[in-house]
């Protein structure tokens, strides 16, 4: 009863919330709702990401690690929060759901499928490090594995003993703040890039979420390059010579079109037009199951090998 009164609820708001973005995006002011809903998200999760922390080398040739996720799940954010306040380069496949009713479906997922054959189970988030040959589910893992090989030895002071009741109210909290399902959360159909996309910018800044978002719906893999604030200068150095500067922040580069976008609600209007070919899924909270869910986490060795071969 608890449950079908909450998912009734969410549903109200959903609607709600459609109802708005729809009108100010007929008005050509979709930027509004956007940047107001993403603000109050980074609010709730105090601008998580948008600082840089010590790297313990920040002058290391590094290869950028391979993260499997989607944004609409609030522990891959953390992960995503971590990378970026780490300053680090990810290559990004996104995993939305194909749907509500059920976990670990796998159907027309570009990338879900390819964490179910080097891991073993279609689980969120997944990260590889082709630098180490490691590869782990858990976000808590992750975010832990992160901060001891790339930072100065553990996850600073707030990220360890920020109280679980904060992290799972502000998580939740931050999915109310964008509750569409085409953001992030369930996939869109969409044709592929014939080149990996480029995107400049971190998690903690405002107008990020919504190119974030675009790209995840639309399982479109991208090149994650994190500038937050406080980055290596080498950061900037590139950043500069592919033309931008910390006020263009988010930039995409698509080099299969040729085009640069600034912004994040036009770079997701831009995706939207450019790569989507079919309808947003039609499902509502009340949808929503656990059925197919797996509780089992943990490292899986020798799966980063395995994805050479």
């Amino acid at each position: 009863m608890a449950m079908s009164a909450l998912a009734a609820a969410f549903g109200m708001w959903q609607s709600t919330y459609e109802a708005v973005y729809s009108l100010f995006s007929a008005a050509g002011l979709r930027w509004m709702p956007d940047a107001a809903s993403c603000a109050l998200a980074k609010c709730l999760r105090l601008g998580a990401g948008a600082f840089a922390i010590s790297r313990a080398d920040p002058s290391a040739d590094l290869l950028p690690l391979q993260l499997y996720q989607y944004e609409g799940c609030p522990f891959c954010r953390k992960v995503g929060e971590a990378v970026s306040a780490l300053a680090l380069d990810v290559e990004v496949f996104p995993t939305p759901r194909e749907t509500l009713r059920a976990y670990g479906v796998i159907k027309d997922s570009r990338f879900r499928g390819k964490v179910l054959e080097l891991g073993g189970e279609a689980m969120f988030p997944f990260l590889v490090d082709p630098n180490t040959g490691r590869a782990l589910y858990d976000s808590k893992d992750i975010v832990e594995y992160l901060h001891a090989t790339y930072g100065r030895g553990e996850a600073p002071w707030f990220v360890r003993h920020a109280g679980a009741w904060w992290n799972t109210a502000s998580l939740a909290a931050v999915t109310l703040c964008r509750p569409l399902f085409q953001m992030g959360v369930l996939r869109v159909p969409s044709s592929a890039p014939s080149a990996p996309l480029v995107l400049w910018g971190a998690e903690g800044f405002v107008l990020s979420r919504p190119a974030q978002d675009s790209l995840c719906s639309l399982e479109i893999p991208y090149l994650y390059r994190t500038c937050p604030i406080g980055a290596p200068q080498a950061k900037w150095d590139a950043l500069a010579a592919e033309g931008g500067s910390f006020w263009a922040l988010p930039l995409l580069i698509d080099p299969s079109n040729g085009c640069r976008v600034s912004g994040g609600t036009a770079i997701a209007q831009y995706l939207e037009n450019a790569y989507q070919t079919g309808a947003v899924p039609r499902e509502s909270a009340g949808d929503y199951s656990t059925n197919g869910a797996t509780a089992r986490h943990g490292t899986i060795p020798g799966a980063a090998s395995k994805k050479s071969e």
